[in-house]
C-alpha cells in the first residue's frame, strides 16, 4: 500500500485487501496518480495511525517511517482538532469493534462521518419482506403470552426468522433442543409493528389486536426505542441480564448459524433516570 498526502488529504492506493477498505476510511474516490485515475480510500490522520500501527506488514518500511513521522510530528503535533489522546480513544473503540463518528470543523461547515458499512442499511426491507411469506399466520397465533413473553409452538417460518434474523429463542438456548419458540415482548412489538407496514387489511386488523395487548411501562417505552433503534439498523440486541446491562449487541451478519461472541453490553437509562453513587459503583 502507498499513502499520497495531496491538499490536507491522506489517500491509500494499492491496497488489496477488501475488508480492510470495507473498514477504514470513507468510500473509495477516485485519484489521480502518476497520469492513472485509480480507486483510493481517504483517511484522516488517526484512521491513518492506526493503519500503520496495526497493518504495518502492509507498507513498505520506509514508507511506514515516513507515515509515522508525518502523522505523528505534523498532524497530532501541530493540528488543535487531533491529539494523541484522541487517537488512544479512537484505536481502543477500533479494536473492540466499535465505529466512531467524527466530527470536525472544515471552515464554517461542521461535518460528520458515519462508518456506514457497520450498519445494514437492506435489513428491514428484507425483514419486511421475510415477514409477507407467513400465509399461515404463524406470528398471529402464540400458544400462550403474559406481560413479557410470547410463547408459540415451533414452526419452519419461525425456525428461519430465529436462524436469518435472530429473533427469538428456538427451545433451549445454545442447544435449540424442545418444540416452543418464545419472543419477548420487546421483539414481538418490533416484528408486528413492521408486519402491520406490509400486512393486507384482514391480517392488519388482527396485528392492531394484538399491539393493543402489548403495553409498556414508561421506562420499557426508553428500553423498547433504543431496542427498536438498534434493530432497524441490523444490530442483533439480546438479554444482557446476565451480564448486567439491558441488552447484548452483535454486529450485523451475526446469527445463530454464523455465531461471533458478543463484545458489546447495552445499558438503557431514560431521560430524568437518577442513580446513586453506590448504584453506580456496583
Amino acid at each position: 500500500m502507498r499513502v499520497i498526502k495531496e491538499k490536507d488529504k491522506y489517500y491509500l492506493i494499492n491496497y488489496t485487501e477488501k475488508e480492510l477498505a470495507m473498514e477504514i476510511g470513507e468510500k473509495n474516490e477516485l485519484f489521480f496518480y502518476k497520469g492513472i485515475r485509480r480507486p483510493a480510500l481517504v483517511l484522516n490522520p488517526l484512521e491513518l495511525l492506526f493503519l500503520v500501527e496495526f497493518y504495518p506488514n502492509r507498507f513498505e518500511r520506509k514508507e511506514e517511517k515516513k507515515v509515522l513521522e508525518e502523522v505523528l510530528r505534523k498532524e497530532i503535533n501541530t493540528r488543535p482538532k487531533f491529539s494523541i489522546a484522541e487517537y488512544f480513544s479512537y484505536r481502543d473503540f477500533r479494536v473492540k469493534g466499535m465505529f466512531p463518528i467524527f466530527r470536525a470543523i472544515e471552515g464554517e461547515k461542521e461535518v460528520t462521518k458515519v462508518y456506514e458499512n457497520a450498519i445494514d442499511s437492506s435489513f428491514i426491507s428484507k425483514l419486511k419482506t421475510f415477514l409477507l411469506k407467513d400465509k399461515e399466520g404463524v406470528l398471529l397465533s402464540p400458544l400462550y403470552s403474559d406481560r413479557l413473553f410470547f410463547v408459540f409452538k415451533n414452526h419452519s417460518f419461525l425456525n428461519s426468522l430465529y436462524s436469518t434474523f435472530w429473533f427469538g429463542q428456538k427451545g433451549m438456548y445454545k442447544t435449540s433442543q424442545g418444540e416452543l419458540f418464545v419472543l419477548d415482548k420487546y421483539e414481538y412489538h418490533f416484528l408486528l409493528s413492521l408486519l402491520k407496514e406490509v400486512a393486507g387489511k384482514a391480517k392488519k386488523r388482527k396485528v392492531n389486536s394484538i399491539l393493543k395487548q402489548i403495553t409498556f411501562s414508561s421506562k420499557e417505552k426508553s428500553i423498547y426505542e433504543v431496542f427498536r433503534e438498534w434493530r432497524e439498523k441490523g444490530f442483533i440486541a439480546k438479554t444482557g441480564f446476565k451480564f448486567g446491562g439491558v441488552f447484548r449487541i452483535y454486529f450485523p451478519g451475526v446469527s445463530p448459524t454464523n455465531f461471533k461472541h458478543s463484545k458489546h453490553i447495552l445499558h438503557v437509562f431514560p431521560k430524568g433516570f437518577s442513580l446513586s453513587v453506590e448504584e453506580l459503583s456496583r
